[in-house]
């Protein structure tokens, strides 16, 4: 890869095979948000978050969740939470949305952001195979946040982003039940996922990574 810059190395970064990868390939679904490179044959352009990763046959973006697949873009986390727990939602936090109701909360693996003070690393770090789970559809998501008398699906943990067409298709279905659902973000994202996230979600929080002048 003589004369391709570093950046470039790292966002078309090759992973080694597995039966749990190998598995997760064959029955991602197609991503949202992406379009062939302009300008490289078979290459991939992301245009989830700000990265705008070019994605190499066979690799991956910068938060490992999406894979080009003969010329398609996969989500290997749509239906794969790593992380599931009910908490309050004051630990968000939000503070002025549902006090004091109980959030039934999700992860999964992934983020494009590599923050050195994220207290979630073991997730937001990690690849999809990386913690082997069953697939667990929207719909299952959803009737457990009503088993568990939780009024509010939380996407939080990781960056959600990386998983937002099941975010999304959770939320769609939970309306249908009545549940809420809310985003915890970086807030680094592409204007198209963000109207469509608007326009499923009930709030959003900004979680403020770094600034500069």
């Amino acid at each position: 890869m003589a004369g391709v810059t570093e950046p470039f190395i790292k966002e078309t970064k090759l992973y080694a095979q597995s039966d749990t990868l190998n598995e997760y390939i064959r029955i991602a679904p197609t991503a949202r948000y992406w379009i062939k490179h302009p300008t490289r044959t078979g290459f991939i352009k992301c245009l989830l978050c700000a990265q705008e990763c070019a994605i190499a046959p066979n690799s991956r973006g910068r938060c490992r969740t999406r894979i080009n697949i003969q010329g398609e873009l996969k989500s290997l986390v749509y239906g794969r939470p790593i992380s599931i727990h009910v908490d309050p939602i004051e630990k968000k936090p939000f503070y002025n949305f549902l006090p004091q109701a109980s959030a039934f909360s999700l992860a999964t693996a992934g983020c494009p952001l590599s923050c050195k003070f994220c207290q979630n690393w073991q997730i937001s770090q990690s690849a999809p195979e990386d913690n082997p789970v069953p697939q667990t559809m929207p719909a299952q998501i959803v009737n457990s946040a009503m088993r568990a008398n939780a009024p509010v699906i939380a996407y939080t943990y990781n960056e959600a982003t990386v998983f937002t067409e099941y975010m999304t298709d959770i939320a769609r279905y939970g309306k249908t039940k009545g549940l809420r659902s809310v985003l915890i973000s970086c807030g680094y994202m592409q204007r198209e996922p963000l109207r469509e996230m608007c326009a499923t979600l009930d709030a959003i929080k900004i979680d403020l990574k770094g600034f500069s002048e």
